[in-house]
């Protein structure tokens, strides 16, 4: 929360950095603990919708102008979550 510690960053997917500062994975998942029970904004079918969305513009981008965003280590998509 904002100016109470950690602050969400997102609604949509939860995002994690490694320790090593190296990497960042966002996961379409509603982790109630990361949004400490207080992400009733999204639902189930709307956090679908942004995870579909999410894969088929990173793919086109990744084979197209793979230049322009992070590198993919991977698209895990039962997990639904991209590293």
């Amino acid at each position: 929360m904002p100016g109470n510690g950690l602050c969400r960053n997102n609604l949509i997917y939860t995002s994690f950095i490694s320790d090593d500062k190296k990497t960042f994975c966002q996961w379409y998942h509603n982790d109630s603990d990361y949004h400490q029970g207080k992400n009733e904004v999204v639902d189930a079918d709307l956090m679908e919708e942004k995870w579909k969305r999410e894969v088929k513009f990173l793919t086109l981008m990744s084979k197209h102008y793979p230049h322009q965003i992070p590198e993919l280590l991977d698209i895990d998509i039962h997990e639904k979550r991209y590293i």
